[in-house]
């Protein structure tokens, strides 16, 4: 699970698809949300799925709860 605009420079969202691939683990993307404020690696970023952290959450609760890999978390 990762925010594709995530702006930390330590948790860039290229970091993660090359993870996801060499891992071969999946990679769900966190697209939307914001605006944000503060700095880039604080939680009122993309870097903390700012304005999207409901639906994030429930796509994590559900990849928990049932093992499935949920769709791309989009507005």
């Amino acid at each position: 699970m990762h925010h594709e605009d995530d702006p930390c420079r330590y948790t860039s969202y290229r970091d993660a698809q090359r993870f996801a691939v060499q891992s071969r683990s999946p990679l769900v993307t966190v697209r939307g949300g914001g605006p944000g404020r503060g700095g880039p690696c604080e939680a009122f970023t993309a870097h903390g799925y700012v304005g999207m952290e409901s639906e994030t959450v429930a796509a994590m609760r559900s990849w928990v709860k049932t093992g499935a890999v949920p769709r791309d978390v989009v507005r």
